[in-house]
């Protein structure tokens, strides 16, 4: 699925509804900047059905994939990580002025 982008009027009740239309989904989270009138606050992420989710729980990584396959490694989270990314996103170049690119990933750690 290519990535693809939606410019929309920003407003705080419009992030509510845009997230009320996911919050059913699997993994739907909505992550809201620093407070609104903070200098820093720039970017509001909504994400919902990723096509994997990795977690890792005492030293053991389980990734769950849309498909329905499962696989268990006991590697580095964060190495395993980014091997899934390499193995399941299209190189996308970088996208001015935003200082990342969208992963459709959620992780969960836990010790």
């Amino acid at each position: 699925m290519p990535i693809t982008l939606q410019f929309l009027e920003y407003s705080p009740t419009a992030l509510t509804s845009l997230f009320s239309r996911i919050q059913s989904q699997p993994w739907a989270m909505m992550l809201q900047s620093a407070a609104e009138n903070h200098p820093d606050n720039r970017f509001d992420i909504l994400v919902a059905d990723p096509i994997a989710t990795l977690c890792s729980e005492n030293g053991v990584n389980t990734t769950d994939f849309r498909d329905g396959n499962k696989a268990v490694s006991e590697s580095d989270p964060f190495e395993e990580l980014r091997s899934l990314q390499h193995a399941l996103l299209p190189e996308v170049p970088t996208i001015s002025p935003w200082p990342f690119l969208g992963v459709p990933w959620a992780i969960s750690a836990t010790t």
